[in-house]
């Protein structure tokens, strides 16, 4: 069998996968794909943002060159090639920050006129730690309109743009959940909001699309926003679709304008490298990492002098935090009091909080998040109590079903009646497979006589039987 030279051209953002006739995957690339191959059957599957294209094609020894490109996605930030009447859109977003004062949090959301409910329904707004401040965005909303095929209404509400966390809560008759909203003095935060139908969004009502943007840049998008919407679905399914310098130069260069797709792309990027030791990481990379890390924290706190690392001085975004704990760039323990935005940044956050770690995650924010779910490529919650003990009595019963970590056997502390046996769980083994962070078994540290932990917060478990 002969080899011939197979080309398939796509969106420089589109993944491709080359799967032979036995439906075998060849080959997956980013943008374009151009390689000898045996001739024969093969199968072209294009995947740009959720919308999918196939192609079956023969394999020749002339060689065979497809072009699968992908213009349309389920985009749910509003784009202008993918919007039906884009100037009618503006000037209904334009029309409710028109209702704003000061500072304004934009919420924008869609659906297909096909779904029957009311806007915004079931959707609250409330600064972090407020709930009894919270808004129904149905009952405020004021600006609605029907372009093509999907309603689309609007929602600005006036907003203190202190560096504060709003937080969102989607609810309905089978789901709930919150997650946060960044907000940062100098840019306007909008939320996109994409209704789903009952097929599409297994309970939920909606998914999301958090961004910034200078407030007096149009609401509907252009440019290199594909690509923006394209990475936020790719860090919300793990994959990474950095393969070439034009995709970093959208992500990383072009966050002069979306602080928050600086965030995704350096997240994506760091992701890449989880595998590679720091050490051998390229210096071309190492300084392109630096760069952004300097650039976003020029944009998001303009007052700063030292940029690359932490400042105890300055307060930031949690998701700031995570991204220099990932790039190695955190000095000193930070304590994190507000849930970040990003599921990776919080994974991040978690996997290093310790009494002797770079990362302090307390009581108090656990008591209000708990471990988190995902909502998109973003950290989610369920809005009731979460306990320390709670998550403590789950890794135990995980324990004593795998029984693969965490238990040792305390034989001196036998009691006279039945031979109880008291086991202690080790706690740091436990969190770590868990995923929990170890600091909400921890108490802070304010002496020395901290360091050693009571049984209040590891307490002994009484086993009478042991399986």
């Amino acid at each position: 069998m002969s080899d011939a030279l197979l080309t398939v051209d796509s969106n420089r953002d589109a993944e491709i996968a080359v799967l032979d006739a036995t439906l075998s995957r060849v080959a997956a690339v980013v943008g374009r794909f151009e390689q000898r191959l045996p001739t024969g059957l093969y199968k072209i599957k294009v995947n740009r943002g959720g919308a999918m294209k196939e192609q079956l094609i023969e394999l020749t020894p002339q060689g065979r060159r497809v072009s699968l490109y992908i213009i349309d996605f389920p985009a749910i930030a509003p784009i202008g090639s993918m919007v039906a009447d884009q100037q009618g859109l503006e000037t209904l977003a334009q029309k409710a920050l028109g209702r704003v004062r000061g500072p304004a949090l934009l919420l924008l959301e869609h659906y297909p006129t096909t779904v029957s409910r009311s806007p915004f329904s079931g959707v609250r707004v409330m600064p972090w730690r407020k709930v009894s401040e919270g808004i129904a965005l149905g009952s405020v909303c004021r600006d609605t309109g029907i372009f093509g095929n999907e309603r689309w209404s609007a929602v600005a509400l006036e907003v203190e743009h202190r560096g504060d966390t709003w937080v969102l809560e989607i609810g309905g008759t089978s789901f709930s959940a919150r997650h946060a909203i960044p907000l940062t003095p100098n840019w306007q935060t909008r939320v996109f909001m994409r209704g789903l139908s009952a097929r599409e969004g297994a309970g939920a009502l909606c998914e999301t699309s958090v961004q910034m943007a200078p407030s007096n840049q149009s609401v509907v998008y252009w440019d290199h926003w594909e690509t923006v919407e394209v990475a936020r679905r790719s860090l919300e399914t793990g994959r990474n679709i950095f393969s070439s310098d034009g995709l970093v130069e959208d992500l990383l260069h072009n966050k002069f304008d979306n602080p928050i797709a600086g965030m995704t792309g350096l997240h994506l990027m760091l992701d890449g490298l989880a595998s590679t030791p720091q050490r051998d990481w390229p210096t071309a990379k190492v300084k392109q990492i630096d760069d952004v890390l300097q650039n976003l924290t020029g944009l998001l706190q303009p007052g700063r002098r030292n940029r690359l690392y932490n400042d105890p001085a300055w307060t930031e975004l949690p998701d700031m935090t995570a991204l220099r704990l990932k790039a190695g760039r955190l000095l000193g323990q930070v304590e994190v009091r507000e849930p970040p935005l990003f599921k990776a940044s919080w994974d991040a956050l978690k996997g290093s909080a310790s009494k002797d770690g770079l990362i302090w995650i307390g009581r108090s924010l656990w008591r209000a998040t708990g471990d988190g779910n995902r909502m998109g490529p973003y950290m989610s919650w369920a809005p009731r109590h979460h306990s320390w003990r709670d998550t403590e009595a789950h890794m135990e019963r995980q324990t004593d079903q795998s029984r693969e970590f965490g238990l040792t056997f305390d034989t001196s502390e036998l009691t006279s009646i039945g031979q109880a046996k008291f086991i202690r769980l080790d706690i740091a083994a436990a969190a770590q497979a868990n995923n929990v962070p170890l600091s909400i078994f921890e108490k802070p540290l304010r002496g020395k006589a901290d360091t050693i932990l009571s049984d209040d917060i590891v307490p002994l478990v009484d086993r009478t039987t042991m399986a």
